[in-house]
């Protein structure tokens, strides 16, 4: 099996590619004395013979994968970069030293002299496989006596990730190695034999690994056979001298932090906050003898043998004396809102109505049961993973109703119905995400997101007209070329003289001139367009990126706004078909009312006659 290793390159990239690209030149002072010793080698190995220097020049074999301009590696890398760069700035791959990553030069031995060509060709495979959108290039060398390959692997892929160098990868590398060279029939080397992974929990109980030497491997599996081998390795970590160790690493503010978020959830006032500190043994000043507050609050807690003031625990002033003020004053309104939303709910409903009232994530046809949807609370799950209850908005309400109508219909119901219901169940999961309570609201927010939509258009255009012009600036010598090689091409012909070579003529003095005033000439002007033209690109994904989005948010709003007014016209016509029966029935009182009074009279004249 071959042997692989890979660290990462800081600084400049051209050193390392042109390292492993470059031809290998060897001094030889008897040029006849090695033919006669390695003549044997040129059947697998490319090499020329420079008599009159006395140099062998082994030549390199160099091949790229992932590369915009293959036949510029430094240019595609520079790009690649960059691009990477300006995505993903904060996620850039550091050294030890904290010195940015910029490439990660890789070598695989095969401890043999084989040919450059199946070499390389693992090589490539072995680059496809576990670095399948990252630019490589993969060098072969012959001049060591073992043929081997170098690998200049950018940090970042395509895409902007960076590569993720770790113990796990570089296990994945070996293996995969293994594997292609064993396919090739290359020798084995029994060091690299059952050596696995070690896995351990770090001090803040992340689960790490580490590839052991053979020497550890071989420690391993004799403490395993003689039954002294832990199930964990690390495990002292968890240990209670461990900890109290860990205690004592602690910082005093790093202590004061710890205790202050211990205690924070039970106090509901910042005095009260003080009071508790005070109760786990701490010596804090924080008021004058007049009563008046310090400027800052100092904390001393019981194994410090100083204080800490309230400024220095968090450079943001997270636990300053306002900060943690707005933080419980905040604490409790949300709680005395629950409280009130509780009491609400206990006085309106009983308990086991309560209970009934379902907790969904989400609405879809056929997996929940629209009938036990409440249609004035609803449960949702807050950021403690408790269950709160939601007091549900009018729009809520309405479309709950709505549904719980559609859903009693026959099972043979039309297909538009389904299509309303599932509609329904989209806009009522919209509203309780977004929080919008009428179809005002949802109007006046979808005339927003149209505007972003809009506006993010506009700038798309925009930066299609830059990069159009600087792709122009681009091709102006390529046309220019184009142009001047027709002209000469055909400078005997009569005809092409008579009819196209005045406006080719005209035509070349016009690039000429715009290829002055852009200065194409100029390379330093040329990397400037080239980054320009880079910064639109990425830019420009960004946006269809939020075109997407908001066309997704205009979607939701779209179904929301159409399941609302159609259920406000459904509440329109009901109530016009209300007030038309309330008048039909006030005409039929009207017309008894004057029936009952003329028999009233009638009876009335009846006695009067008989009198």
């Amino acid at each position: 099996m071959a042997i692989t290793h890979i660290h990462p390159i800081v600084g400049n990239v051209s050193g390392i590619i042109k390292y492993i690209m470059n031809d290998k030149i060897e001094s030889v002072r008897n040029i006849d004395e090695w033919k006669q010793k390695n003549g044997n080698i040129q059947s697998h190995i490319a090499y020329t013979i420079n008599d009159k220097k006395g140099e062998i020049v082994y030549h390199t074999l160099n091949t790229s994968i992932n590369c915009a301009y293959p036949s510029d590696i430094l240019r595609s890398m520079d790009i690649t970069i960059a691009n990477g760069r300006g995505r993903y700035r904060r996620e850039a791959p550091r050294s030890k030293s904290g010195k940015e990553i910029v490439l990660y030069h890789m070598w695989q031995n095969f401890g043999e002299s084989i040919s450059p060509l199946v070499a390389n060709e693992i090589g490539v495979k072995l680059a496809k496989e576990i670095f399948p959108d990252f630019p490589v290039v993969i060098s072969t060398h012959t001049n060591t006596g073992c043929t081997h390959n170098h690998f200049a692997i950018c940090a970042w892929n395509n895409n902007g990730k960076k590569w993720n160098d770790c113990h796990q990868t570089k296990r994945q590398i070996r293996s995969v190695s293994d594997r292609l060279c064993e396919e090739y029939g290359l020798q084995v080397l029994d060091n690299t034999k059952n050596m696995n992974l070690i896995k351990y929990q770090d001090a803040d109980g992340k689960t790490r690994y580490y590839e052991p030497t053979d020497r550890k491997n071989k420690l391993l599996q004799k403490r395993k056979q003689e039954m002294y081998r832990r199930d964990d390795i690390g495990n002292y970590r968890h240990t209670q001298s461990y900890e109290q160790w860990k205690q004592k690493k602690l910082s005093y503010q790093e202590i004061v932090r710890r205790d202050i978020d211990r205690l924070l959830p039970d106090a509901f006032s910042y005095e009260h906050l003080l009071s508790l500190l005070r109760e786990y043994g701490y010596t804090i000043r924080d008021k004058k003898k007049n009563g008046d507050w310090l400027t800052h609050v100092t904390f001393i807690p019981t194994e410090a043998s100083k204080g800490v003031r309230d400024s220095s625990l968090s450079e943001d002033g997270a636990y300053t004396r306002e900060q943690l003020t707005e933080r419980i004053d905040k604490k409790e309104a949300e709680r005395k809102q629950r409280q009130m939303v509780l009491n609400e709910i206990n006085t309106e409903l009983s308990r086991e109505e309560i209970n009934e009232i379902p907790y969904n994530t989400s609405y879809q046809y056929g997996e929940i049961d629209i009938q036990r949807l409440h249609p004035k609370w609803r449960k949702t799950l807050s950021s403690d993973g408790e269950i709160l209850f939601v007091k549900r908005s009018v729009a809520e309400h309405d479309i709950i109703e709505c549904l719980k109508k559609k859903d009693q219909l026959d099972s043979t119901i039309k297909e538009e119905v389904l299509l309303e219901i599932q509609e329904g169940l989209y806009s009522l999961h919209f509203l309780e995400v977004t929080g919008y309570a009428t179809l005002q609201d949802v109007q006046i927010a979808s005339r927003k997101v149209w505007a972003d939509f809009y506006n993010t258009k506009e700038q798309v255009g925009h930066l299609d007209t830059i990069i159009k012009k600087v792709k122009t600036v681009y091709q102006l010598p390529f046309e220019y070329e184009k142009i001047k090689h027709r002209m000469e091409l055909h400078s005997n012909d009569a005809i092409y003289m008579q009819t196209d070579y005045e406006q080719d003529k005209k035509t070349l003095e016009r690039y000429e001139t715009l290829m002055e005033k852009y200065k194409v000439k100029n390379p330093e002007k040329m990397l400037e367009y080239t980054q320009k033209l880079e910064q639109c690109q990425r830019k420009k994904q960004k946006l269809q990126l939020a075109i997407e989005c908001l066309e997704h948010e205009l979607k939701d709003f779209e179904y929301c706004m159409k399941t609302l007014e159609r259920i406000q016209s459904m509440t329109g016509r009901e109530m016009e078909a209300e007030q038309n029966q309330k008048e039909q029935k006030t005409k039929v009182e009207m017309l008894m009312d004057e029936q009952d009074e003329e028999r009233e009279n009638s009876r009335r004249k009846q006695k009067e006659y008989e009198r």
